[in-house]
């Protein structure tokens, strides 16, 4: 959950099984209420939108909310590696070269020349 400001977040949801994570949800920005009514039971809440709407976010979900502390809420180069060095394991080399942005929100800039 990342913090999308404009009271929004940036948000999937993922699951690890047999330490492998795969994504339950695709990426979408939605009011961080929003994204804490579609759980179904505990969730490990990371990122700077857990850390902006901690307090709502332990308010809506209760004892199903459970948060990571400190650095572990920060996009990190190394995790990123780490992804990839899984694939490569794995024997996937990927694909470096079809990798593109994911913009699910227009940019700021946008947003203003629009209005």
């Amino acid at each position: 959950m990342l913090d999308a400001r404009r009271g929004e977040v940036y948000a999937a949801r993922y699951t690890v099984r047999d330490g492998v994570v795969a994504k339950l949800t695709k990426e979408d920005v939605l009011a961080p209420q929003m994204a804490v009514a579609a759980l179904g039971g505990p969730c490990l809440f990371i990122g700077s939108g857990a850390v902006a709407y901690r307090d709502m976010i332990a308010d809506q979900a209760g004892k199903n909310a459970q948060f990571v502390e400190g650095d572990e809420n920060h996009i990190r180069a190394a995790s990123v590696a780490r992804l990839g060095l899984q694939k490569l394991a794995g024997g996937d080399p990927g694909r470096a070269l079809a990798l593109v942005p994911n913009y699910i929100r227009r940019s700021d800039a946008e947003y203003n020349k629009m209005r």
